[in-house]
């Protein structure tokens, strides 16, 4: 009776990486002190989004037409929970008000054979980066764009 249960639980185990949270590792061990040295922290919504829009992967030159317009019309998975990565300044809840940087991950979107999910980090009425990170089915990184806006 062991032995099937064990079998049960192995094949009923959810092993498919979590793509938000590969997204928001990536981002942080990565770009966070490179792209923004000058910050004394930043917050972190650690739902994820799935209203984030995607129109601006148009100006992703590295992906073909149809790629870029299945990113930007699929709809996104669930929200789901982030933990909070490992960083090198602090990361806080969001808050209205805070001048900090504010980061928010959508939900991934299925595409073909693999994953794409979206990283926006913004500071009210400076700047909006824009970041798309593209995951094949084992959870490794494949692709990536970065796009940014002055507000």
């Amino acid at each position: 009776m062991t032995l099937i249960q064990l079998l049960l639980v192995i094949v009923l185990t959810d092993t498919t990486p979590a793509y938000e949270q590969l997204a928001v590792d990536h981002f942080f061990e990565s770009l966070v002190s490179q792209k923004y040295p000058d910050l004394k922290s930043v917050e972190l919504a650690t739902k994820t989004d799935t209203s984030i829009h995607f129109g601006i992967v148009y100006n992703c030159t590295q992906w073909d037409e149809k790629t870029k317009k299945e990113i930007s019309t699929l709809s996104t998975d669930a929200p789901k929970e982030l933990k909070l990565p490992e960083s090198s300044i602090p990361i806080k809840n969001i808050r209205d008000r805070s001048g900090r940087l504010k980061i928010y991950v959508s939900s991934r979107k299925k595409i073909g054979d693999s994953y794409v999910v979206k990283i926006m980090a913004y500071r009210k009425l400076r700047f909006v980066d824009h970041f798309f990170y593209q995951f094949d089915n084992n959870g490794r990184l494949i692709g990536s764009c970065e796009q940014s806006e002055i507000i």
